[in-house]
């Protein structure tokens, strides 16, 4: 190791220190106790419930069997999604939902198959009941204990998840650091080594000699200190000296990756792809693919009409109500942008006294005098939203998606707020993840409306249909759903 490098290691606060690195052998031993875990609480539960019930024990096999199914449905797909990676588990902001929805599934099947193999008997229906609520309890506290035991040991130093050796420039290396936390996701960075810059007057073949001493030289500290990962941090246009690095480095048992660059910005999901016999780097990905968007197109059309069936004789009441309550049409009807940008006119019930399109619409604020009375009571519960139920069946709209906005509306904003079109990447919904967190009402300042285009891209890139059914869930019992209506 260089002088020069040992005086940046000291700068950058890099110090060696005995550390275990958990590596690959975190998920089979996180899955292990998941399992261990559900499989003891179905006998535990079963012994426990036909002693207070029955006052018998009953059938210790008949417990295991139930568990043993849970703990194979539970646990098989959250290692193929790996959701037992240590990275994964860390940048997984909706983790406790995962456990919810695939221990949903694992129930679901452990009574298919209690159901098909006529053994539904064994195990009574209180029990099952009691292990479908301490599983989903007795995993959300593991996960949560799990996370706070390895975080505190990332920070204290005596955990890792990887050791890390980077290789670059100063600045980059700093940069880096500042970016990742490298603490907080247990990267243990066990080494650096800087790239050589050619001083002047110095030969290309002097510098050649140079480089080449450092290549070989990292090659045996990564070979020495068994790392995991060497990461290049270099200029991603600089081809030829991450050419040479790579080549030195599949010597190496370790994966060679090259950092971040700055041109990536946003695009957190840049993942490599294949273009026939080329690659690539994809850095936006389709919002919804073909299988997606067809699923969440059944689900619009199987609950749209059967909210429409529902809801008539509400909708034919405030139809009546509102031509009664003074003249001009019962529904509103204003163009809007949907998927692709594409024009639709959407339908809601009037509201107001005017029927503003175009660029003669000015925004509702609070205590419009042009809404009517019954209109303020429609838009504080949401009725005048009810007709696009309609606009969902004819496929302009979808029940959960951002909210469209009115295109003078659309037009201001594009060029003001960084991704706003990329709001219209999906179809429209009635409710959306903005409005059920309170986003909604007047957008009289970039930051109101700032804060609702990152609510729907955030929608947007996490899109499923567990996503839409919470976020319809929401719209109907949240209160937040129902704030700053005008």
């Amino acid at each position: 190791m260089s002088e020069t490098t040992q005086i940046i290691q000291k700068k950058l606060g890099l110090h060696g220190r005995r550390t275990l690195v958990l590596g690959e052998s975190f998920a089979p031993v996180a899955a292990a106790f998941d399992a261990l875990l559900i499989v003891g609480l179905s006998v535990a539960v079963g012994i426990l419930y036909h002693l207070v019930v029955y006052d018998d024990p009953g059938l210790l096999l008949n417990y295991l069997r139930a568990g043993l199914l849970a703990a194979i449905f539970y646990v098989t797909p959250r290692s193929f999604k790996k959701q037992y990676d240590l990275a994964e588990m860390f940048a997984d902001p909706h983790a406790v939902r995962q456990i919810f929805y695939v221990w949903n599934f694992a129930i679901f099947c452990v009574l298919v198959i209690g159901f098909v193999a006529k053994l539904t008997d064994a195990y009574s229906r209180g029990a099952l009941i009691l292990f479908y609520f301490s599983g989903l309890l007795g995993l959300s506290l593991l996960r949560a204990v799990t996370m706070a035991s390895v975080r505190r040991g990332f920070h204290n130093g005596w955990l890792a998840s990887k050791s890390l050796l980077l290789l670059g420039t100063e600045g980059r290396i700093r940069s880096f650091r500042e970016q990742i936390s490298p603490t907080d996701y247990g990267l243990q960075i066990v080494g650096i080594e800087l790239i050589p810059e050619i001083e002047k007057g110095e030969s290309k073949s002097h510098f050649a000699s140079r480089f080449n001493a450092m290549l070989n030289h990292t090659v045996d500290q990564a070979r020495k200190l068994r790392i995991d990962n060497i990461v290049l941090l270099l200029p991603w246009s600089d081809s030829g000296t991450i050419k040479a690095c790579r080549e030195a480095f599949l010597k190496v048992p370790a994966a060679t990756i090259l950092g971040p660059e700055q041109i990536l910005g946003r695009a957190l999901e840049a993942g490599i792809c294949r273009i026939g016999p080329a690659t690539g780097l994809n850095l936006v990905r389709a919002p919804l693919n073909i299988v997606e968007t067809f699923t969440k197109r059944c689900m619009d059309l199987f609950l749209a009409t059967i909210a429409l069936i529902l809801l008539v004789p509400l909708l034919l009441i405030f139809a009546v109500l509102v031509k009664l309550n003074g003249n001009g049409p019962v529904f509103f009807l204003q163009y809007r942008h949907g998927f692709n940008q594409e024009p639709f006119r959407i339908l809601k019930f009037r509201t107001m006294t005017v029927t503003e399109e175009g660029e003669d619409f000015t925004q509702v604020t609070e205590n419009d005098p042009r809404v009517t009375r019954l209109g303020r009571f429609m838009r504080r519960w949401n009725i005048d939203e009810l007709p696009q139920i309609i606009n969902v069946i004819r496929g302009e709209m979808s029940l959960v998606g951002p909210r469209p906005h009115a295109l003078i509306h659309n037009h201001e904003f594009q060029d003001r707020i960084a991704l706003y079109a990329r709001r219209h990447n999906v179809k429209p919904g009635i409710t959306g993840w903005a409005q059920v967190n309170g986003f909604r009402g007047q957008t009289d300042t970039d930051e109101k409306m700032r804060g609702r285009v990152e609510h729907d891209l955030y929608y947007i890139d996490n899109w499923s249909i567990w996503f839409d059914i919470q976020i319809i869930l929401m719209t109907l019992f949240s209160r937040r759903a129902f704030q700053n209506a005008c």
